[in-house]
């Protein structure tokens, strides 16, 4: 295979692909027979088939998202649009550099 090069906007769509294609087996045979078609739907130009990632074999827990966040592994300031970080500022949400405060959900 050679050393495919995609765009910041083909990177997320084959993003969504590979996400349909660990749900949806119609679409993962359709990739598996016809690659090259498949991803110009997803408006991504290759001569050959990406590969595929495999899907996760386990889900994982709150309590191990919660784990993630307490050892910097995971950067929930600003990162999602439902939750808000009370101590962040306009310059630092989303910027990765969180203020250590604990992330909350918006109230409706």
């Amino acid at each position: 295979m050679s050393d495919i090069q995609l765009t910041a906007e083909e990177r997320r769509s084959f993003g969504a692909l590979v996400a349909q294609l660990w749900s949806d087996e119609e679409l993962a045979t359709r990739y598996r027979d016809e690659p090259v078609a498949v991803l110009a739907e997803y408006g991504i130009s290759a001569q050959e088939a990406l590969p595929v990632p495999p899907a996760p074999v386990e889900e994982i827990s709150d309590e191990s998202l919660g784990l993630l966040g307490a050892v910097g592994g995971l950067s929930t300031c600003g990162s999602a649009s439902s939750f808000s970080c009370p101590g962040c500022t306009a310059s630092t949400v989303g910027s990765g550099t969180c203020c250590g405060s604990q992330p909350t959900l918006p109230v409706s």
